[in-house]
């Protein structure tokens, strides 16, 4: 299967950043995951301070910071 010819802007941003545009797409999305996954635990950490689990919440947030530094570093 033949890849998608790059745009202008695909080749400048290559150019500027000294990066392949896939890659950088890749770490922009995988971004886009870890912020949507604070989102979701911050969302959690809120629910959960009201029914009395602050302890709780934090354990959670603080496992999910992990796991994403694990994935990262995968």
């Amino acid at each position: 299967m033949k890849g998608l010819d790059k745009s202008k802007t695909q080749r400048q941003i290559e150019s500027i950043t000294g990066q392949s545009f896939d890659d950088i797409f890749e770490s922009a999305r995988r971004q886009a995951e870890a912020d949507a996954l604070l989102r979701r635990c911050k969302h959690m950490t809120g629910q959960l301070s009201t029914i009395g689990g602050q302890q709780l919440s934090e354990d959670i947030c603080e496992y999910f910071r992990k796991y994403g530094a694990q994935r990262e570093a995968a």
